[in-house]
């Protein structure tokens, strides 16, 4: 079945796509916009909207609402790109009730090998000189906690088991702290 019309899916259109449905050819709206119950396969979607363009929502205990895969094993392409140019606002909120994990759990499935010693379980880069933004900004908008709001494992003051050392990052960290606690100290 071929459509030559916008393919609505949500708030995604994608543009005159080859779609299948299960072999039933839906019924199109009197404005060109066809809905799908159920399932949809194109090639590609696109959303160029002044309102919100995509909502996913499950209330399945096992699966995730949105699953985004990269297959490529090579290149530069990632699984998630998100660009904002809103100035004014975070690129990406993150509200999470959880009770036993973190609101956002970051995995590296390292190189046992230890081939990927300039990787990192999180990366930030600062990308413009001179800029005045934090790296990393923990605050509590609500008031106090009752617990530390930055955790440091026991593992961390042990040696890497790649190489014996600890990485580059743990290094500097060691220093940083020593120089810290090195003025604090002075009068």
């Amino acid at each position: 079945m071929g459509l030559g019309r916008r393919l609505f899916v949500g708030g995604f259109t994608a543009g005159a796509a080859s779609v299948a449905v299960g072999g039933v050819a839906p019924a199109a709206a009197d404005d060109g916009v066809t809905v799908f119950p159920g399932q949809v396969s194109a090639e590609g979607f696109t959303a160029d909207s002044d309102v919100r363009t995509g909502f996913f929502k499950t209330t399945s205990v096992s699966e995730h609402a949105v699953t985004v895969y990269q297959a490529g094993e090579s290149g530069s392409g990632a699984a998630l790109n998100v660009i904002s140019d809103n100035p004014g606002t975070s690129a990406v909120y993150v509200r999470g009730v959880e009770s036993g994990r973190g609101s956002v759990e970051i995995a590296h499935v390292g190189r046992a090998d230890g081939s990927d010693a300039s990787a990192s379980g999180l990366s930030i880069d600062l990308q413009t000189a001179g800029t005045a933004a934090q790296g990393i900004f923990v605050t509590a908008t609500q008031g106090p906690t009752s617990s530390s709001p930055v955790h440091r494992p026991a593992c961390w003051s042990g040696a890497s088991s790649v190489s014996g050392t600890p990485p580059r990052h743990r290094q500097a960290a060691t220093r940083q702290e020593a120089g810290r606690s090195t003025r604090r100290a002075a009068p």
